[in-house]
């Protein structure tokens, strides 16, 4: 069965950058991202309430089904939030249980662990709060940064809970992700071994359109979106996807629980003169697992460095910069592996 396709287009630029990967792209929802954000889950169900109406008054039906998709996030988020709630006013090192809880519900739950971090260093748990307290340095070489994710990749092994014991997995991957092009043979040879072990469960695939504006001349105007795992299709659906004059589009896909280690997007329908897209998302949990990756593309125009593949991951959702685009008349496809990388000089 082939997964739910919502299209959107917007009237201003949006940035991936600017967005945490579990927050719904589509600008009507912007408000309720913010709820969420701010744990107000009693406003968060009201602003979704709101855009259930509208969109059974429209009879928008792939609002109306995002709507929905979202009403479970946020019950579930809330649900969460509810079992911590009780700890929020003792967040000190005077109470390290409460630190703890709270820290997990960041980490683990919401994928913010900027904000989880701290409080997991002064949790309760002391082989934990150790490894909090040494992620928590963006200034850390290739070989420490090795040394935190192996350290990151134990722990989860000895994890019980499915959701945690992932979160810290792809913590880890992270951190080998940026350890891997600066320590020695051996290091990376265990990095990239590891890379394949993570177990990847895609939640939601956004694929962004690009217009090439002010010329707004190609993209892609119908597109197969596949998973694949060790080289054999999982999932695949075909869809249109917006495009616009001047303005980011996108299609979003809910894929079936598949396991899964690359994704492909085949533009099937180029739009005028070229093939191209803006941006590919794929979120585990609440993680863009390819914004450190690698693309791989058939063609780039002229290759020309403004349209080279790594564009497709560098954050940049607007179609107007920051795209990929084919060489001219070609269809053009583009394939993202999750665990596997250029070899480093």
């Amino acid at each position: 069965m082939f997964g739910l396709a919502l299209f959107a287009l917007f009237g201003t630029c949006a940035f991936a950058a600017d967005r945490d990967a579990w927050q719904h792209p589509d600008p009507r929802f912007a408000a309720i991202n913010e709820a969420v954000d701010d744990d107000d889950y009693p406003a968060a169900q009201k602003l979704l309430a709101e855009v259930r109406a509208e969109a059974k008054r429209t009879k928008d039906q792939g609002l109306l089904a995002e709507a929905l998709e979202q009403g479970k996030e946020v019950t579930k988020f809330a649900r969460d939030y509810d079992k911590i709630a009780k700890h929020l006013k003792t967040l000190d090192k005077e109470h390290p249980k409460a630190c703890l809880a709270v820290g997990k519900y960041h980490c683990v739950i919401k994928g913010n662990w900027k904000r989880g971090l701290p409080l997991l260093a002064m949790g309760d748990d002391a082989t934990l709060a150790a490894l909090a307290a040494a992620d928590n340095d963006e200034s850390l070489q290739a070989d420490d940064q090795a040394a935190i994710a192996d350290r990151w990749w134990q722990y989860s092994q000895k994890v019980s809970d499915a959701n945690e014991r992932i979160a810290c997995q792809l913590r880890a991957r992270e951190w080998m992700i940026r350890a891997r092009s600066g320590v020695d043979d051996k290091a990376r040879a265990t990095i990239d071994q590891r890379l394949k072990q993570v177990p990847l469960f895609v939640d939601r695939i956004v694929v962004w359109n690009t217009h090439n504006g002010p010329y707004n001349n190609r993209g892609a105007d119908e597109i197969l979106v596949s998973l694949l795992y060790q080289d054999k299709v999982v999932w695949k659906d075909a869809v249109a996807i917006p495009w616009t004059p001047n303005k980011p589009a996108y299609v979003m896909l809910r894929p079936k629980h598949v396991r899964a280690d690359q994704v492909r997007v085949d533009i099937t329908k180029l739009h005028d003169q070229g093939a191209g897209l803006g941006e590919i998302e794929v979120v585990v949990g609440k993680t863009n697992i390819v914004r450190q990756c690698e693309p791989v593309v058939d063609s780039y125009f002229e290759f020309n460095e403004a349209y080279k593949p790594s564009r497709l991951v560098d954050g940049d959702t607007s179609g107007n910069t920051g795209f990929w685009v084919a060489d001219n008349g070609k269809s053009g496809w583009a394939s993202i592996h999750f665990a596997e990388f250029p070899p480093t000089k």
